[in-house]
């Protein structure tokens, strides 16, 4: 077992709750975060992470060709997709408000 720092589940629920999900700079926190906690990605895979990426393969919901830390090239089981799709009635392309999943917040609304 490798050895490091690790998120209990009440850790990891408080993180993921922390977000104010009645705005949408919220949801996108929220998703952000779950991405992270439930597909274990980097920091800057989750930056990468275009919709292109998100893919059905063999009726599972996979992030596909992802480029990780050394180039490496990996394909990670999406379960937290395809349950989130399932309780809201939304396809998961219907997500996409553009190229890239998860949209940086603009400088010019920070306050």
């Amino acid at each position: 077992m490798r050895a490091g720092n690790w998120l209990s589940l009440n850790q990891a629920q408080t993180l993921l709750n922390a977000s104010d999900i009645t705005t949408l700079k919220g949801l996108r926190d929220r998703a952000i975060i779950a991405v992270l906690l439930g597909c274990a990605l980097r920091r800057s895979e989750v930056a990468a992470l275009t919709m292109a990426h998100i893919q059905q393969r063999d009726g599972r919901w996979c992030i596909v060709d992802l480029y990780g830390k050394h180039g490496r090239v990996r394909t990670i089981p999406a379960y937290f997709f395809a349950s989130e799709c399932s309780n809201s009635n939304v396809t998961p392309r219907a997500l996409a408000l553009s190229t890239y999943t998860y949209e940086p917040e603009s400088s010019s609304n920070r306050p």
